[in-house]
């Protein structure tokens, strides 16, 4: 048995860490939870009681595993194919399984560190994978601590005006965009942008992509005409290499479609979206999921104009699209369930709005981790409907995990931390 020092042959200490080698071709566990990772070497694993291993179980081929662990333990078959677990993990993330994704992401770092020196090109590449992941889960300071991680190995092994510094400090400019650091942000798109302009030239489609970017920062600062004026470069450069039909032009319509329904323009960002509606139907189809992102945006638009009954249609248009082209638990229909609950409450009907926010939050908890600015928001809005359904002890308790939330990711200073302080305040 595994608790047993019967089979032990060899135990070796490494600080805090300790590595045991039991050789027998029959392996039994017996109540035991093991706090690392399990190599089976052509053996057979028996088990019974709550067994769990908190890392990785790696089998030879020969090996045989008949126990089942009640929860699931990662497996990786030896010898590694290190290169496929990448591909997996990659693949994990596009879908938005992030645990997953981290996980084989996490372990395939791990080797690479075992198996390669700390400082080579491959453990940059997969330190960016794992900082990418950690961003989309919303765990903004890890992503940011891996990001500099392959900042470090690449610059050091690839130069600073490498193309693929320009990478890393667009991740970086992303992460802190999130985390709503925008001068921050805007340093790093900055610095992409002088290495882009310098290796690829004005008129290369990746300085568009820069442009956009600060375009993007600077909408969210506020400074909209800072903003018009990079979309602005971005598009003269697509519209110069892609022509006027490209669905990258549609995603620059949709930009400044964005902003100038900020600047409060709503007519101006209704010509826009609707340039990159008619752009999107005739490249992708009634039914691709970018049409559902066009009617999304012409539902919060029409919203802020007041229109109600028509930012409705287009919201449930685009949450069709997606519970067509989705499961019924991807996260993005949250988003439009959450729109609907605007929306609904902005029309003062307060059950309706409260059946819809209670949607978007149940699927954000089953995807997100708690303190995810997402759930926050979630309990914002149904925070503002207890409000107004007369539920104050009920808005409490949804304002006082907001501002858990917001106050963990964004700081004390940060204004929507500052807005639901004022709630709590008044209420």
């Amino acid at each position: 048995m595994i608790n047993s020092s019967q089979y032990m042959k060899k135990k070796l200490i490494f600080g805090s860490y300790s590595v045991s080698s039991f050789h027998s071709k029959s392996v039994t566990f017996d109540n035991i939870i093991i706090d690392g990772c399990v190599y089976a070497v052509d053996c057979v694993i028996d088990g019974f009681g709550n067994c769990h291993i908190t890392q990785q179980l790696i089998p030879t081929n020969q090996s045989v595993i008949r126990y089942h662990f009640r929860s699931h333990v990662f497996t990786c078959p030896w010898p590694i194919n290190i290169e496929n677990l990448m591909e997996l993990g990659k693949n994990a993330l596009e879908i938005s399984k992030l645990n997953e994704a981290i996980q084989l992401l996490r372990f395939a770092l791990c080797f690479r560190l075992q198996t390669l020196q700390d400082s080579d090109i491959d453990v940059a590449t997969s330190c960016y994978w794992l900082g990418r992941a950690y961003k989309d889960k919303g765990e903004y300071d890890k992503a940011i601590k891996y990001y500099e991680k392959d900042l470090k190995i690449s610059l050091d092994k690839l130069g600073s005006d490498h193309i693929n510094i320009a990478t890393s400090y667009n991740s970086l400019g992303n992460a802190y965009f999130c985390k709503e650091e925008y001068d921050k942000a805007i340093e790093y798109y900055e610095k992409d942008l002088k290495i882009s302009l310098n290796k690829l030239g004005h008129d290369h489609i990746g300085v568009a992509t820069s442009y956009n970017n600060l375009g993007i920062v600077y909408k969210s600062k506020g400074q909209y005409n800072k903003a018009i004026e990079y979309y602005e470069k971005s598009l003269k450069i697509r519209l110069d290499k892609l022509g006027p039909d490209h669905i990258n032009i549609a995603t620059l319509y949709n930009n400044l479609g964005n902003v100038y329904q900020n600047k409060g323009e709503y007519n101006k960002a209704i010509e826009y979206y609707k340039k990159s509606l008619k752009i999107s139907l005739n490249k992708l189809g009634h039914g691709h999921i970018c049409i559902a992102t066009s009617y999304n945006n012409l539902g919060i638009v029409y919203e802020n104009k007041g229109e109600y009954n028509k930012a409705i249609r287009y919201h449930e248009k685009s949450l069709k699209i997606k519970l067509d082209k989705f499961r019924n638990d991807h996260i993005d229909i949250a988003i439009s369930y959450n729109n609907l609950a605007c929306i609904y409450y902005n029309k003062q009907e307060y059950d309706k709005a409260m059946e819809f926010g209670k949607k978007a939050l149940k699927l954000r908890l089953m995807k997100f981790d708690f303190n995810h600015p997402d759930i926050g928001n979630s309990y914002d809005i149904l925070g503002d409907i207890h409000c107004k359904k007369g539920d104050k002890m009920e808005a409490k308790k949804c304002y006082e995990n907001v501002l858990s939330i917001y106050t963990r990711k964004f700081g004390e200073n940060n204004q929507k931390t500052q807005v639901v302080m004022s709630k709590l305040k008044n209420l």
